[in-house]
């Protein structure tokens, strides 16, 4: 069989002579010989083992990483950062140490940018509390002018009214989008204000569905999905049908239609 062990950087083993391969997923390890069927598994941070036709053995530590076997012969893995040894010691008490290390790190650093993203919101949420204000805006007589202080909350603004229409479009109930506000520092948000706030969504929708289609479309593609949409109060599994169509001329495709039923 041929291996091939790859980093988005590096190639970092290759074999054309390997009669059995050893690694490990999240349901333990197993192994692989000559004619295996063709599978897909995610790996862990773990030892990937593989032996030669003359039996020597050599080891690549993975830090997780995809693993495909193709045809029976060819075994592809592909992860982020893998070190090749023949020490097997080394590789699995070293080598694994430090990648779990390095997981532990960059899952704390997630943690952290998330923390700071929520604080950031609910600095929004301040200011957001102020209301609103009347402010007399000077007219020009040639284009328009906007107070340059008052972009920034008009940014944040459009922000969380962002966050409450996907929530909304999501499925998420009333009563969960105002225990989300809740969360980001508001006093609450009521169901008629949700309603006006994701009034919006549907202005857009029609004027998608209802636009004009001009040209010669001479391709269509349909293909068809289950959504889950809110009906009547109640989120309900609904047929949705998609109209591709494409334009030879200009080499560029374009949803056409959108209908749910």
């Amino acid at each position: 069989m041929r291996l091939t062990v790859t980093t988005p950087l590096a190639t970092i083993a290759e074999a054309c002579d390997v009669a059995h391969l050893r690694a490990e997923d999240q349901t333990g390890a197993f192994g692989i010989l000559p004619g295996h069927a063709d599978f897909l598994t995610a790996l862990t941070i773990s030892v990937a083992t593989w032996r030669d036709a003359k039996g020597a053995e050599h080891h690549v530590a993975v830090r997780g990483g995809m693993l495909q076997v193709e045809g029976g012969q060819t075994i592809t893995i592909a992860t982020r950062e893998a070190i090749a040894s023949d020490d097997l010691h080394r590789l699995q008490t070293d080598v694994l140490s430090a990648f779990h290390r390095k997981n532990e790190e960059e899952r704390s650093a997630r943690t952290d940018a998330q923390r700071l993203y929520l604080a950031a919101i609910r600095q929004i949420c301040r200011f957001l509390k102020l209301g609103s204000l009347n402010l007399k805006i000077p007219k020009l007589r040639q284009g328009s002018y906007f107070p340059p202080f008052l972009e920034a909350r008009k940014t944040t603004e459009k922000a969380l009214v962002a966050v409450i229409q996907e929530a909304w479009i999501g499925g998420v109930s009333t009563r969960r989008v105002d225990e989300l506000v809740q969360a980001m520092g508001l006093n609450g948000i009521s169901k008629s204000q949700v309603s006006k706030l994701c009034k919006e969504i549907d202005e857009r929708v029609n004027a998608f569905l209802n636009r004009p289609i001009e040209g010669e479309w001479p391709y269509l593609w349909l293909d068809a999905t289950y959504l889950k949409v809110r009906e009547g109060g109640r989120i309900v599994s609904v047929a949705a049908i998609i109209a591709v169509a494409a334009n030879t001329a200009h080499g560029i495709s374009d949803r056409a239609k959108l209908s749910t039923g």
